[in-house]
């Protein structure tokens, strides 16, 4: 029996040029957003914009939906659903527990407030090869330096990123590289996922009390535990606390697996994520292409297999 994840990217896999190539049955979703926010969508998707932490997590969020929307439509089905930070937005506007509307004026919050809370030169790094334990400890020795920096997510048993200042990254990376550890900066202009983060944390949580959330359409795997969500309030609460603490997309990926998810399928943007799913078949919608995907993972009906026969 094959189970299907749709996993939702989070800030890093935007793309300049993203929402000009959408599907072109997904106008809908750029007018929703034009209507919600009060601009034009199309001008997020500009390097300059994307750079921006706002930019890029409302571009995601729309670019998800609207891919998301437009498999559904041609019969690609999940059993489950993850989004990697801000993805989690755009995993619970497709398991409709969060109307899109509502998701975009809480996102464009989420991304203010991110801003707001984060000191003017931060951001992120991830680090391969060493186990989060060793991070952890890196972490902790540039802290007592005196820096600001801190352990955030732990996407693989051999990936893991670190948020904070520039100069603690500087340090953390330093510390790290000596060990033979392979260290990038992330496209993230803000230290998400750690405790410079609370404010933002906060200030999503008080707008969430006011929000109607239901229980997900198709189960959502966690991120702060990787446990899945089947409830609102236990969704309301990882959408709030997330910001402020790591995604175990290790532990998130792990537990689908032992739920049967065999195949794995990114919507686009990027193709970080499926890199890193423990086993079964991945795609990359932005590798693969949405036609192509169909063709291989929806049967075809039988009108359909006779039309291909002719």
């Amino acid at each position: 029996m094959t189970g299907t994840a749709m996993l939702f990217p989070g800030q890093g896999e935007q793309r300049p040029g993203m929402l000009h190539r959408l599907p072109g049955d997904t106008d809908d979703v750029l007018a929703e957003a034009a209507d919600t926010l009060g601009e034009e969508p199309l001008e997020l998707d500009t390097e300059s914009v994307l750079a921006g932490t706002r930019g890029a997590q409302l571009a995601l969020l729309i670019a998800g939906t609207a891919w998301y929307r437009a498999a559904e439509r041609r019969g690609l089905e999940a059993d489950h659903l993850a989004g990697h930070s801000v993805g989690l937005w755009t995993a619970a506007v497709a398991a409709r527990a969060l109307d899109f509307a509502e998701s975009l004026r809480l996102v464009n919050l989420r991304a203010t407030a991110m801003h707001a809370a984060s000191p003017r030169h931060a951001g992120m790094i991830v680090v391969d090869g060493p186990g989060h334990p060793e991070v952890v400890a890196a972490a902790v020795a540039v802290r007592e330096a005196g820096h600001q920096v801190w352990p955030s997510n732990v996407n693989s048993p051999t990936q893991a990123t670190a948020s904070g200042t520039d100069d603690g990254l500087r340090a953390l990376t330093d510390r790290l590289a000596a060990t033979g550890a392979r260290v990038r900066r992330l496209a993230v202009t803000v230290p998400a996922h750690c405790p410079l983060m609370t404010p933002a944390a906060e200030c999503v949580r008080d707008a969430l009390r006011t929000v109607p959330v239901r229980p997900p359409a198709l189960p959502i795997a966690g991120n702060m535990t990787g446990q899945t969500i089947f409830t609102a309030d236990k969704l309301r609460r990882e959408l709030a606390d997330s910001i402020e603490h790591g995604v175990r997309w290790d532990l998130a990926t792990a537990i689908l697996a032992e739920r049967g998810v065999n195949r794995w399928i990114q919507i686009a943007p990027g193709r970080a994520l499926i890199r890193l799913v423990p086993s079964g078949a991945a795609y990359a919608m932005a590798d693969v292409g949405l036609d192509q995907l169909i063709r291989r993972l929806v049967p075809a009906t039988e009108s359909e297999k006779k039309q291909q026969q002719a």
